[in-house]
């Protein structure tokens, strides 16, 4: 090849290669997602699709106490999110976080129910037999008596979670999540 080829593919590296600052930034950002991966409790970290040694350096990261340790392990972490499909990790954070916060706000919904039954919403009792066909009125009566006699007597709040469960297992059901045996 002649000197002139040599010097247009030396000119064509420079455009494709990237700046010492841009690669800086995008090793940074794969830091972080690294840091966003050791600070899920375990259950959600077993759900994410991870490499095998990506996950091992993050349950490392999470056991570690000291600074300069952790310190150490997260820059290993970026090294290693270097290596793997890092936008597809991204999008699997992504869709665990928005199933989190969908189930937050489900949580918080029949929270706000079960306060509202125990103080005596009749509508809401109506509405969410209508709701739930599987959903008895005579058992949501006597269980919301009971929640509400717990509470003016100032009784551990069995009742009341029991109620809560109810609710929750009628919930999951309707919006087909399933996990009816968890909390």
């Amino acid at each position: 090849m002649s000197r002139e080829g040599e010097f247009n593919d030396e000119k064509h590296d420079q455009h494709t290669r990237k700046s010492k600052t841009q690669r800086k930034k995008e090793m940074t950002a794969l830091q972080k997602l690294g840091e966003e991966l050791v600070n899920l409790k375990a259950d959600q970290l077993k759900k994410m699709p991870l490499p095998e040694e990506l996950f091992r350096a993050v349950l490392e990261a999470q056991r570690m106490k000291t600074h300069g340790a952790r310190r150490r392990q997260m820059q290993y972490l970026g090294a290693v999110m270097r290596q793997v499909d890092a936008e597809s990790v991204r999008e699997a954070l992504g869709q665990l976080m928005e199933n989190h916060g969908r189930e937050a706000r489900g949580f918080h919904l029949v929270e706000e129910w079960r306060d509202r039954l125990v103080e005596g919403d009749q509508d809401l009792t109506q509405e969410l037999c209508e709701r739930f066909s599987k959903l008895e009125p005579g058992e949501l009566h006597r269980m919301v008596m009971n929640a509400r006699r717990e509470r003016e007597t100032g009784k551990p709040k069995g009742a009341g979670r029991a109620l809560f469960r109810r609710l929750m297992e009628h919930y999951r059901q309707s919006h087909g999540t399933g996990k009816s045996d968890q909390l």
